[in-house]
């Protein structure tokens, strides 16, 4: 299979490059990744939309490139910050770990074959700690840049949202160009007692492009998660929730909205 090919010569370079001190973590998520290997409708889980579609792709890993908008907080390209936040502690997920902002067990090997291999191309990605009591709205702009090769990219996101802490996340997908693209995007919420976090998500149409994204949510005692999902779909599109109600009293609440015409498009609460 080509994609899986691929992905395992760009892994090999990821390991080659990093010297984060990460390596024995992405190599054992990696390992359980092709262990399994793409999954296919012949699994229940995913009996309504197979990714093995994307095995006959030879996607080579994307590279970022600056981008400018003043309408967003933070800038992404193909998973890379290029735009800051100054007024939260923010930064690149292995540097996060590092200065202890955040804990190794993120990287750990999962049990879903799409977090496992975006756990080992986590090589940058961004971390964002909103502090206690703390009242904020952030716009991300979550942006896949590829104007004609076909390219694999794996946007990560960690968002650490303190006791009592309100906050909105407004998180837009974007893609420019006219190349082929496989999203495998992650975006992690961990709230603390009390916290309050809204997400919205923005996912607009791309037509060569195919998208398997996990929103993940950890809550603590009484805290409270809305997600708001609006997507217009592409060749193929999926996006599945994997929410913790780790203590009383806390909450979630999920909401979609799709437009799929004759597109690939399902999601999984």
């Amino acid at each position: 299979m080509k994609a899986i090919e691929r992905f395992t010569a760009d892994f090999d370079n990821v390991m080659k490059l990093s010297d984060d001190n990460l390596n024995d973590l992405r190599k054992e998520s990696f390992e359980e990744f092709r262990k399994k290997g793409l999954p296919t409708r012949k699994e229940e889980y995913w009996k309504y939309s197979d990714p093995s579609i994307i095995s006959k792709f030879e996607l080579k890993l994307g590279i970022s490139s600056e981008y400018e908008d003043e309408d967003y907080d933070i800038i992404l390209v193909n998973g890379n910050i290029v735009k800051e936040l100054k007024d939260c502690k923010m930064g690149n997920i292995p540097d996060g770990i590092k200065e202890g902002q955040l804990s190794e067990s993120i990287l750990e090997k999962k049990k879903k074959p799409f977090l496992n291999l975006n756990n080992a191309f986590t090589t940058s990605g961004l971390y964002l700690i909103l502090e206690e009591n703390s009242k904020q709205t952030i716009k991300v702009l979550n942006l896949i840049n590829n104007e004609k090769s076909m390219q694999a990219v794996h946007p990560r996101m960690e968002i650490i949202a303190n006791s009592n802490s309100d906050s909105l996340i407004l998180e837009e997908f974007r893609i420019v160009g006219n190349g082929t693209n496989f999203i495998n995007s992650v975006t992690e919420f961990i709230l603390k007692d009390g916290a309050n976090m809204e997400h919205i998500i923005i996912d607009d149409f791309a037509e060569k492009t195919y998208h398997i994204a996990n929103v993940c949510a950890k809550q603590s005692k009484d805290s409270n998660f809305t997600s708001h999902n609006f997507s217009v779909g592409k060749k193929f599109a999926r996006r599945d929730f994997n929410v913790e109600l780790d203590e009383s009293g806390a909450n979630c609440d999920l909401f979609g909205l799709y437009f799929v015409g004759e597109l690939s498009l399902s999601t999984v609460c």
